[in-house]
């Protein structure tokens, strides 16, 4: 099914059921909070995983009760961690995510471990897991230095680039190799300092914006503008449904699909990790995501 190597953050989340505060208001729970596996990285590598990818995460841990219990639930996952080091002295990645009754949320993340994220180690590890077809994604919860390394890195090997650039930041050249899958949504195209054209005037390969329940519309790769719709669902939580689409995006394109076809499986990945609770709580296989599209 072919190689996934995820450069990224792992977190752990504290996850509130509560309307959404506005500035200055204070809210109560409407359940227990919860304890949960989250990360940019580690939640899109769980997705890849899960759809057959042989996946690896490169990224940092503390040295914490937090980081054993959250590398030992990657394992379980089907998540390589021979490259995901540990901080001494710090604590791994921390989440606050609230969640309100439509599924929608907001989210502060405390980087800790994450931000220790070496570019030579990022860069080692690219050289020792290179292989033909091999796709390299990364995210912004580390520094962008180790971002900028796993592009330089992917390029020097020939392989697949994908940068999910949030949080959304103006890009420099580093972080657009030629030919490289930019993966924002859409109010991350608006924080990027440009439109799909310009990020493809650019050097990208393809710009593909994430539109929630409205799927995805690609730009590049063939096609001026295409818009792939997600399949309806009943959503309860959208906390990861992104981070799902771009481990899945990574881990069809590295089982050798079309970007419009590797599209297409993430959009119902995405989809389908909305309808349970937590950033992981509704991963889906290649069955569950046939079932979904022709549901």
């Amino acid at each position: 099914m072919g190689r996934v190597i995820v450069v990224g953050s792992i977190n752990e989340d504290l996850v509130l059921r509560a309307p959404i505060p506005a500035p200055g208001e204070t809210v109560a729970t409407t359940s227990p909070s919860e304890l949960l596996g989250g990360g940019k990285g580690a939640n899109a590598a769980v997705a890849a995983a899960a759809l057959g990818a042989e996946t690896y995460l490169v990224g940092c841990v503390g040295d914490d009760a937090a980081g054993a219990r959250w590398r030992a639930a990657l394992r379980d996952d089907g998540v390589r961690d021979d490259w995901l080091a540990t901080a001494p002295g710090v604590g791994t990645g921390r989440a606050v995510v609230v969640v309100d009754g439509a599924g929608e949320n907001a989210i502060v993340v405390d980087a800790a471990a994450n931000a220790a994220l070496e570019p030579a180690w990022v860069h080692e590890a690219i050289d020792a897991l290179a292989a033909p077809g091999a796709v390299v994604l990364a995210n912004l919860e580390i520094p962008v230095a180790a971002a900028e390394a796993a592009a330089r890195a992917a390029t020097e090997h020939g392989l697949r680039f994908v940068l999910d650039p949030a949080p959304a930041r103006p890009l420099g050249a580093g972080l657009i190799p030629d030919g490289a899958i930019l993966a924002p949504n859409e109010h991350e195209l608006a924080q990027l300092g440009g439109t799909p054209e310009e990020l493809l005037a650019r050097g990208a390969g393809a710009v593909v914006v994430t539109r929630g329940a409205h799927g995805a519309v690609m730009h590049g790769g063939g096609d001026d503008a295409a818009a792939i719709p997600a399949p309806t669902v009943d959503a309860v939580d959208t906390t990861g449904a992104g981070d799902a689409f771009r481990g899945a995006l990574a881990a069809a394109l590295a089982a050798g699909d079309d970007l419009a076809a590797a599209v297409g499986v993430a959009v119902c990945a995405g989809a389908h990790a909305t309808t349970a609770p937590g950033a992981r709580g509704a991963v889906a296989d290649r069955a569950a995501l046939a079932a979904l599209s022709t549901g």
